[in-house]
């Protein structure tokens, strides 16, 4: 028979009073199944918020090191703002992935455009794509 091995980390800690009976609370809503799926959750929330301020944090960084530059000011010129500039990369991209061969590649980033297209007032109808790389 095969061992049955438990995923799951146990971690002993301690809140404050009010944190405890938020979560007494919370877990007695039925929202969740038990007090380890609230923490559990509010530390995916927590890692998440954190990974995204990292990622700005080097984005600001690349930003400030690109603009030292001429050619880093000519390359921040040259990326897409508008979601029209957007949506034409995005057609740009899956125009190449078809010819590269990726199909389904490819109609994700048509995807893209087409929903960057429709949040614009003149958006573009399928007539407006090339034929040869509408993908049904």
């Amino acid at each position: 028979m095969a061992k049955i091995e438990r995923r799951k980390v146990a971690l002993n800690t301690t809140v404050s009073p009010r944190l405890g009976k938020q979560v007494d609370d919370l877990a007695g809503t039925g929202e969740f199944s038990s007090q380890s799926d609230i923490v559990s959750f509010a530390l995916t929330q927590f890692f998440v918020r954190e990974e995204q301020r990292e990622k700005e944090k080097k984005m600001a960084e690349l930003y400030s090191i690109l603009i030292q530059h001429k050619e880093g000011r000519e390359l921040l010129e040259e990326v897409p703002r508008t979601p029209k500039e957007r949506a034409e990369a995005f057609t740009k991209a899956g125009i190449a992935l078809v010819e590269a061969g990726e199909y389904e590649e490819a109609k994700k980033y048509f995807a893209k455009a087409k929903e960057l297209e429709d949040s614009n007032s003149n958006s573009k109808s399928d007539e407006d794509y090339p034929r040869e790389y509408i993908l049904e």
